[in-house]
């Protein structure tokens, strides 16, 4: 029969290993470093807003809805205190998420 119920799965959930074999003894002896963390939203938005991007061109450049991008330049203009996109790009070159132009 070719059922879905037909073939075993490589896994044994009795044993856990994987093929037979204990996936403890196959352990490399160096470890990998750890994944490179993504900047969150904001930043990367922000980072954008410092270079002098509209809504539009950042939407186009994380491929999202400029909706979502609204969304986050008012997030960062309540966290940074800012009034509008120059007092945020002050922000970003003064905390050190943007470095400023020349």
């Amino acid at each position: 029969m070719c059922g879905p119920r037909s073939h075993r799965a490589p896994f044994s959930r009795r044993h856990g290993v994987l093929n037979g074999l204990d996936s403890s003894r196959d352990e490399p002896s160096q470890t990998a470093p750890p994944p490179r963390r993504q900047p969150r939203p904001g930043t990367r938005v922000l980072r954008l807003i410092a270079t002098g991007r509209s809504n539009r061109e950042i939407a186009r450049a994380l491929f999202v809805s400029e909706a979502t991008v609204k969304t986050h330049v008012n997030r960062i203009f309540a966290k940074a205190g800012s009034r509008d996109r120059t007092q945020a790009m002050r922000y970003a070159y003064t905390h050190g998420y943007a470095a400023p132009p020349g």
